[in-house]
């Protein structure tokens, strides 16, 4: 965003551990001091419910110039997502982020 060029990356690996699971790992670098990377994991539960379970680690950085902040946010997603009823598709998520906002310098108008 932010009139940005970047440039992705990644790998996927369908059926890792020969159990249906997924892993995946992108990586972004933008052109104006930004930076992210992602990392998930999902595994089928087999059973009654036919669910599915999965697992994301991210980081993303930012700087913000015009608005004089630095952005960086760490955090991890958790999601369970099960058939509740023929074509009815439910989900549980636990979401946590850690954010450190920052000056970007000495000449930014107040304290973020």
């Amino acid at each position: 965003g932010n009139n940005e060029g970047s440039l992705m990356t990644g790998v996927k690996l369908p059926n890792v551990l020969g159990r249906g699971e997924k892993f995946q790992a992108d990586y972004t670098y933008g052109t104006k001091k930004s930076n992210s990377f992602n990392i998930s994991l999902l595994k089928p539960i087999w059973g009654a419910f036919k669910s599915n379970l999965s697992g994301n680690v991210y980081q993303s950085e930012a700087e913000h110039p015009t608005s004089g902040y630095k952005e960086l946010s760490r955090g991890f997603l958790a999601d369970w997502s099960f058939l509740s009823a023929p074509q009815v598709v439910h989900n549980l998520q636990y979401e946590a982020v850690w954010r450190n906002l920052s000056c970007l310098n000495k000449s930014s108008s107040f304290a973020v």
